[in-house]
This record gives C-alpha cells, sequence and structure tokens, in this order.
C-alpha cells in the first residue's frame, strides 16, 4: 500500500494527461482560467497533468506530516 501510496502523484499526472489530452479544448479552457491567457492548445495537457501532480504531492506531503 505504501508503494502505491508513492506513486500516487506519478499516476494521477499520467491519468490527467491521458484525458486532458483527449479533450484538448476543455483542458485549454481549464489552463486559461487558472494560469491566464497565452497558452498554447498543445500546452494545455502538460499544465494540467503537472498541475495535478503538484496538488497530489502537496496533499501527501501533508498526510504524511500530519
Amino acid at each position: 500500500m505504501k508503494f502505491l501510496f508513492d506513486l500516487l502523484p506519478v499516476i494521477l499526472f499520467f491519468v490527467a494527461y491521458k484525458f486532458a489530452g483527449a479533450n484538448p479544448e476543455a483542458a485549454h479552457g481549464l489552463a486559461s482560467q487558472w494560469l491566464g491567457d497565452g497558452i498554447a492548445l498543445t500546452q494545455a495537457p502538460i499544465l494540467i497533468a503537472t498541475a495535478a501532480a503538484i496538488v497530489a504531492t502537496f496533499v501527501q506531503i501533508a498526510a504524511v506530516w500530519i
């Protein structure tokens, strides 16, 4: 179980990238809403996936810290 807990950010990164890549227009709208204008349509999936991994890492560190 600890192994899955350690890999959670990586797994979420790939899942988010897969979903964002399947819906690039929705991913672009979300990335533009959170990060501002000037984001290319092709950059949106990687930005969404990176944000998901960062949030998952923060949650994971908070859970270990508590």
